[in-house]
């Protein structure tokens, strides 16, 4: 079957155009301007497309209604206006300005173009690419495919099967693109020339127990509200655990680790790591590396591990091991009473911090005082015998 190539445009006004059978091109630049063009779904084989330079919405329903047969929408000009497709398969693609593409039903193909766009898959598996700009993908239901492109880009993901493709800012520097997701998700490892390694950020969204695990870079991730666990893998990265009991990896590089509230678990790995347990009875582990942890509210666990570390328990009554190392275990009037699993006198040193001094205390078996307040208890030491070179202010 041949079909015969149309273009129309209706010029100024509100026009009614239809094309016929065959692959015809609208040109649409007044909102009043409708488009019939429905008999090429019956017939088949051809593609009609409706050049736009004004918002402009493809016929939804079934190919009875007048402009459903319409498969492509394309905004021109430079303003930002926006394009809605059909129960079809788009391919809708925007302008140089900021536009907002919603691909409706289908396996639909969006183009953001240039500007700062927010493209919207809706259902079905589709095609999103963001183009310059600071872009906003959301493929919908379905496995989507996202390419934010240049610029900072954010990926909404909602489906374990979603790929998201970001590497082009890793040449260029100083861009920081970030996902949503609200099931559990990977930043994708290796190098620049891997999809998605260009992604820095990573955020848990919903109400789920999910997961999120960086890449190369210097991630940040964020868990929600629920249980998370997050794990950053390699470079210098910043976990956030929120509310939940959450499960913090840091992993290879410099990493901080804030656990947020309730009972969290907090891993440094290797190198020299910053773990604050927040609000609830937390578990830190420095792991290699000169580590800071920090116990915050509650009855915490720390320990240092592997060499030289800070310990500082906060408020409430924790357990303190050094580990391997000099390290400074940090003691402050009102935080309660800490237990010291592990001081070894001559190695190890007792931080005094918030303005307490060394004539401030007092000492009685293995315990010190301030006053009448006990601020902590060395196992196996005879408190007694340090002196002012056991001691350092932080």
């Amino acid at each position: 079957r041949a079909f015969r190539i149309d273009e129309i445009d209706g010029g100024t006004g509100n026009d009614s155009m239809n094309g016929g059978a065959g692959n015809d091109t609208y040109i649409a630049d007044s909102n009043g301007d409708i488009v019939q063009e429905s008999s090429d779904d019956v017939l088949g084989g051809a593609e009609d497309t409706v050049l736009a330079s004004v918002n402009y919405s493809l016929a939804p329903g079934t190919s009875g209604n007048q402009g459903f047969g319409i498969e492509n929408l394309t905004l021109t000009g430079s303003s930002n206006i926006n394009a809605t497709g059909n129960d079809k398969d788009n391919v809708i693609t925007g302008n140089s300005g900021s536009n907002t593409l919603d691909g409706g039903i289908g396996h639909d193909t969006l183009n953001g173009g240039d500007g700062n766009d927010f493209l919207l898959g809706g259902a079905d598996n589709d095609l999103l690419n963001g183009g310059a700009g600071n872009d906003t993908l959301n493929g919908g239901t379905g496995d989507d495919f996202m390419n934010g492109g240049d610029g900072n880009d954010t990926y909404i993901v909602d489906s374990s099967g979603d790929i998201v493709s970001e590497s082009t800012d890793m040449a260029s520097g100083g861009i920081a693109d970030s996902v949503f997701a609200s099931v559990s998700y990977s930043l994708a490892p290796g190098t620049s020339g891997n999809q998605g390694f260009g992604i820095e950020n990573l955020t848990l969204t919903g109400i789920g127990i999910i997961s999120a695990t960086g890449n190369d870079l210097d991630n940040i991730l964020t868990g929600n509200d629920n249980i998370n666990s997050l794990n950053g893998g390699n470079g210098h990265d910043t976990l956030n655990g929120g509310f939940g009991n959450d499960s913090l990896i840091g992993g290879n590089g410099d990493d901080l680790l804030d656990g947020g509230d309730s009972d969290d678990f907090l891993s440094g790995g290797n190198d020299n790591d910053t773990l604050v347990g927040g609000v609830g009875n937390d578990f830190l582990s420095g792991g290699n590396g000169n580590d800071t942890l920090i116990g915050g509210t509650g009855n915490d666990n720390l320990n240092g591990d592997n060499n030289n570390d800070f310990l500082r328990g906060g408020f409430g009554d924790d357990l303190l091991t050094g580990g391997h190392g000099v390290d400074t275990f940090t003691l402050a009037l009102g935080e309660g009473n800490d237990t010291i699993l592990d001081f070894v006198d001559g190695t190890d040193l007792i931080g005094l911090a918030d303005g307490l001094t060394f004539t401030d205390l007092t000492f009685s078996g293995s315990d010190i005082f301030a006053g009448t307040e006990l601020l902590a208890t060395l196992n196996g030491v005879t408190t007694s015998n340090l002196t002012t070179a056991d001691f350092v202010t932080v």
